[in-house]
């Protein structure tokens, strides 16, 4: 199996503030994955012509076409009927789309109005759902009234297998659900989430990292189940904090490895490739040495223990925290962190050069703001060895 890399940062200023920072990045055909949430006005498609698919054609004419729209009504919560509730009925607080407007039970068509076609998901019809456009989102004020939201998603048929998007769902404020990368000829994935309790919805679809065009995506047949007046969610047990770990012989190497990166100058850069035409790259100084943490070696191996465990590959863990949440919770009281993770790699010289090889895993390790690191590493799981970097700067 392939081994996967990927990253992730966040910023804690003195004011509390988060600011985005970190890329998914793909290096050498590796797949990868991203936890960071970024926010940033819609570019331009990446492709200039026409593309024709299925019988229909998009023109692509370098123009920004985003849409942007305010509220439909009044921002209350919805008015929600007792029982089972088509999203697709209600409206919005606020959105955004990448490629013209957000269309209602239709697909997303080209840049006007009123121009899609039927919901389509691998030859699968729906008479209810939104199409849109990468970048996009949508806010909803649920008013804590229902228990669960439901969707099919994926690629709309009508751009083929072109296209590449990412489907992110958030209930007040927190990330609760990541497709992770999906192209038009991915499988349609069937969302069930729990929302008990929650305020406030979000469905967002990014483009991936690799520009917007034919990211024609559909939240198909969405649904709020069980509605009713507010709901109060169960209570939230917190995990049990286990001791500090002690410190894997795979552990203390690629401390070493980092630090021995972190002190000769270099240039942290992405591969060419036919798909990424101008690779992301930049100069790094040499930086002082990073000191082991606990706390940080506290979050890094016990997402690494989880992972190789359960059987996944992500910097979210199955349970919704987020790497921030997790280093958080181990008793790290930080300014600044970032994160890299990886699987498949068998040696600590091997993930360590791998990391190094692609700029958003190398820029993390060459980070002079970065001065404590915890490293996890765990056997387990499809990939056999599981490695996390978790780095820090103390408030």
């Amino acid at each position: 199996m392939t081994p996967k890399l990927s990253n992730a940062a966040r910023v804690r200023p003195l004011v509390r503030r988060f600011l985005p920072a970190g890329l998914a990045l793909l290096t050498f055909g590796l797949s990868a994955c991203n936890s960071a949430n970024e926010s940033k006005a819609p570019a331009a498609p990446s492709a200039v012509g026409e593309a024709e698919f299925n019988g229909a054609e998009f023109n692509y004419d370098g123009l920004d076409h985003a849409w942007q729209s305010g509220p439909q009504a009044n921002l209350g919560a919805l008015t929600l009927d007792p029982g089972d509730n088509s999203l697709s009925f209600e409206n919005w607080i606020s959105a955004s789309n990448g490629w013209g407007p957000i269309e209602r039970n239709r697909s997303s068509g080209e840049k006007n109005a009123g121009d899609g076609r039927t919901l389509t998901l691998n030859g699968k019809t729906y008479d209810k759902g939104f199409g849109v456009h990468a970048s996009s989102s949508m806010t909803f004020n649920i008013g804590a009234k229902c228990s669960t939201f439901t969707s099919d998603i994926g690629i709309d048929d009508e751009v083929g297998n072109k296209g590449s998007v990412v489907f992110q769902v958030f209930a007040d404020g927190s990330k609760i659900y990541d497709s992770g990368k999906m192209t038009g000829s991915s499988a349609t994935k069937r969302l069930k989430l729990d929302v008990s309790g929650k305020k406030e919805l979000r469905l967002v679809v990014t483009d991936a990292g690799d520009g917007l065009s034919y990211d024609h995506a559909d939240w198909a047949a969405p649904m709020l189940l069980k509605c009713g007046s507010a709901i109060t969610p169960p209570p939230v047990v917190p995990p049990t904090t286990p001791p500090a770990p002690v410190v894997s012989p795979y552990a203390q190497k690629v401390l070493e490895l980092s630090n021995a990166a972190r002190a000769i100058a270099r240039t942290c850069a992405d591969s060419k490739t036919a798909d990424n035409p101008n690779p992301k790259s930049g100069f790094f100084p040499a930086v002082a040495p990073l000191t082991l943490s606990d706390q940080l070696a506290q979050s890094a191996q016990g997402h690494a223990t989880d992972m190789a465990s359960r059987d996944y590959f992500s910097h979210d863990s199955l349970d919704g925290r987020s790497f921030d949440q997790r280093i958080t919770q181990a008793g790290y009281a930080w300014r600044t962190i970032g994160e890299n993770i990886a699987a498949g790699q068998q040696t600590p010289e091997a993930v360590v050069s791998g990391w190094l090889s692609d700029y958003g895993h190398c820029a993390n390790i060459m980070n002079a703001s970065y001065t404590n690191l915890g490293v996890g590493y765990a056997e387990g799981g499809s990939y056999g060895k599981y490695w996390v970097q978790d780095f820090g700067a103390p408030r």
